[in-house]
């Protein structure tokens, strides 16, 4: 079995949300479902601080995020090539590749300076010790809210844990939660208030705070974790069938991402009071 795996259930202690753990969390209008998650999200994070450790040689992903990123360009500009050699044969695949994946594939080069800029191997060093077991890439059903009352562990995929700063998994429910109200990279929905959803969204990062303060070091890290488009190679394809029976669908996704962006950016200044730290803003993106 994977060590990680055995370590993390070693540290496992019992938990529950109870009412005291309720009133540390405070009042809002998150769901139970989200005080759940995010109560045991800073759970596994305070069990497992320093996780660092274990692997002293192992990089954490804030070090890796440049090499896979290139590995997933690399793999695409290979599938793009036989489409441009061919563009009679693949209009609606040639429409994406400009538009589409050009803009993400700028905005992920971005992001990739932006954590060059403000996290070098000092810092990687300073990190090691905040660092604790995440999900590399959590998947939708990460959560086993049946687990709770048994006193296991509540989490689906340990397959997929790993190490990293915890910001990483809060970064993750963020983008579930922009997903389901239809902001993610290949979502569309023209309705709700842009503001009114980061002021949400803020709520639940102020609720994990309470459990599990965030540090000044984190701001950047989990402000470009938000940016970064990490997913957007996976459903290029999906996108073009899509626009192949509704050529508007693109103009309109590029839309989207602009409100994204516009919340991402009222996110990080609530967040910047929140640390009352700085979190420099890819501006661009925020104003695209």
């Amino acid at each position: 079995m994977n060590p990680l795996i055995t370590w993390v259930r070693t540290q496992w202690v019992p938990f529950d949300l109870s009412n005291e753990t309720r009133h540390q969390m405070g009042s809002n209008d998150l769901k139970a479902e989200d005080h759940l998650e995010l109560a045991v999200l800073a759970h596994m994070h305070r069990l497992t601080q320093g996780a660092g450790s274990l692997w002293t040689s192992r990089r954490i992903l804030l070090t890796q995020m440049v090499e896979r990123w290139y590995q997933s360009l690399k793999q695409a500009h290979r599938s793009y090539r036989n489409v441009l050699e061919k563009p009679s044969v693949y209009p609606s695949e040639v429409q994406v590749i400009l538009h589409y994946h050009t803009y993400f594939q700028h905005l992920g080069q971005t992001v990739l300076y932006y954590l060059q800029d403000h996290y070098d191997q000092t810092s990687y060093r300073d990190m090691r010790p905040f660092t604790t077991v995440v999900y590399d890439r959590m998947p939708k059903d990460w959560f086993n809210v049946e687990a709770l009352p048994n006193g296991h562990i509540p989490l689906n995929h340990p397959e997929q844990w790993t190490i990293d700063l915890p910001v990483r998994d809060l970064a993750g429910w963020v983008k579930h939660r922009l997903e389901d109200r239809g902001y993610g990279v290949s979502e569309w929905s023209p309705q709700g208030s842009d503001e009114l959803e980061a002021d949400r969204l803020f709520e639940a990062i102020r609720s994990y705070h309470a459990l599990r303060p965030l540090t000044p070091k984190e701001g950047p890290y989990f402000y470009a974790l938000l940016v970064f488009p990490e997913a957007y190679i996976e459903r290029v394809g999906d996108l073009s069938h899509t626009l192949a029976e509704d050529p508007s669908v693109l103009p309109r996704l590029l839309e989207q991402e602009k409100r994204r962006g516009r919340i991402i950016g009222r996110l990080r200044r609530l967040v910047e009071a929140l640390y009352h730290h700085d979190i420099e803003p890819i501006t661009w993106f925020e104003s695209s």
